[in-house]
């Protein structure tokens, strides 16, 4: 990133230095495409990045359960999916399972992530990055699925959840 920001200077200051120089048609001539280039050139697809996270999910019924918070590590990242696991407090991964959350869209995630509980975690949210501090949040609704006697019966119970980077 500073890198980029580096480089748009660098490229301004040529430009002003330019139109110094030459009159405003020649200036105008070389201006169009180099703008154009920064442009196309500092233009990438944004997507939550490998690293550390942390999620708080919150039940619509905390008299059944209280809000859980699971430390997450996004292991694997492109245009299509995530893989996300779950992580001790210092973000060593607690399982060779990975879950994966697939990108409907530009900014729509749903998919799996560890279990809450003894069943699957079903999450669908939007994911945004904050401008100025460059975190990234996952928000949404999930669905957290479980079992009991032996597995012979299944719950579900729903709630929001709110994913942030560290």
């Amino acid at each position: 990133m500073r890198g980029k920001s580096f480089y748009s200077i660098f490229v301004i200051l040529i430009v002003i230095h330019a139109i110094k120089i030459a009159d405003m048609k020649k200036a105008t001539f070389y201006l169009i495409p180099l703008f154009t280039l920064i442009l196309i050139s500092s233009c990438t697809k944004e997507k939550p990045p490998v690293g550390n996270y942390i999620g708080v999910f919150t039940y619509e019924s905390p008299t059944y359960s209280a809000d859980k918070t699971i430390w997450l590590k996004i292991v694997e990242t492109n245009k299509d999916y995530i893989l996300i696991g779950e992580t001790d407090y210092h973000g060593n991964l607690t399982s060779v399972w990975l879950d994966t959350l697939y990108k409907k869209g530009k900014k729509d995630i749903e998919g799996n992530v560890p279990a809450l509980s003894n069943g699957p975690t079903y999450i669908k949210g939007k994911w945004s990055r904050n401008l100025f501090s460059n975190k990234y949040t996952i928000k949404g609704d999930f669905i957290d699925t479980y079992y009991a006697q032996g597995g012979s019966k299944q719950f579900q119970n729903k709630g929001t959840f709110e994913i942030k980077s560290n």
